[in-house]
């Protein structure tokens, strides 16, 4: 049976180049495009784009497969816990905020920081 998608419908995304391109086509429609995590009012954009604020629904970068997916959705909801925190090689990292492509402190701290608000 076919559905509709009505504008009132909170709607996100994820994926990659296509998620994001279809996450501004809605918010432009008039779709309720969903965004758990904004930047603060005072951030630049520019600033705002660097730690990637806005692209997707949350600042959770590309995801590439139906795995990755599940596996982001389990672990916001506590019922995954990846093996490595990050990836030891910061040039293979795709990250939310620039400083955790160098230490895997920083990739971790604003996922905890969202978990306690």
């Amino acid at each position: 049976m076919p559905f509709r998608i009505m504008r009132k419908d909170r709607i996100v995304t994820a994926g990659s180049c296509f998620a994001r391109h279809l996450a501004r086509i809605l918010s432009a429609a008039g779709f309720s495009y969903h965004t758990t995590e904004r930047a603060h009012p005072l951030i630049h954009p520019d600033v705002a784009a660097a730690h990637n604020y806005g692209p997707f629904s949350a600042r959770y970068g590309n995801v590439y497969t139906a795995r990755q997916l599940l596996q982001l959705m389990q672990r916001a909801y506590g019922l995954f816990t990846p093996l490595a925190e990050a990836w030891p090689s910061p040039d293979k990292a795709p990250s939310s905020t620039p400083s955790a492509r160098t230490s895997s402190p920083a990739a971790s701290r604003p996922r905890r920081k969202s978990r306690s608000t």
